[in-house]
């Protein structure tokens, strides 16, 4: 939310919520340092980056259940506001779920696209029968930071 506000500034832009733009749940891996997570779990830290569909840790999410509500909330958003700009602030494998989704690639293939940095730009212009991909990543802002 915090991001949402700075880019609205002192726009006065409605702003909502959403439990499905949340990052993934990690289960018994939230809050730890990725190389511990590394050590202590080698197999499914493999599977996590080179195969998402087989991904599972005590108490996480699964990438489809991921996808699934990132999926859910864009088709309502895009139902409740029809030829409209709507910005959607997330989290990395939220962006990446939404974009792959757009491109028609398989989990699979998740890691395997741009890579999706803090605060990167991603755009995609929905009509009533196409979706086309403008931005996927784009961080040119960065140059002016």
């Amino acid at each position: 939310m915090r991001t949402a506000k700075l880019i609205c500034g002192d726009r006065n832009i409605p702003l909502e919520t959403s439990e499905a733009l949340m990052e993934m749940g990690f289960g018994i891996w939230e809050g730890r340092v990725h190389a511990d997570v590394e050590a202590q779990f080698p197999e499914q830290w493999n599977l996590f980056w080179n195969d998402p569909e087989k991904f599972a840790i005590t108490d996480s999410e699964t990438y489809t259940q991921v996808h699934d509500r990132a999926i859910g909330f864009l088709n309502e958003i895009v139902q409740k506001h029809p030829g409209k700009s709507v910005l959607i602030v997330t989290h990395t494998i939220v962006v990446k779920m939404l974009m792959a989704h757009f491109a028609g690639s398989e989990l699979k293939q998740l890691w395997k696209s741009p890579e999706i940095l803090p605060t990167s730009l991603s755009r995609i212009d929905i009509t009533d029968d196409a979706a086309e991909i403008i931005l996927h990543g784009d961080v040119k802002h960065y140059k002016n930071l």
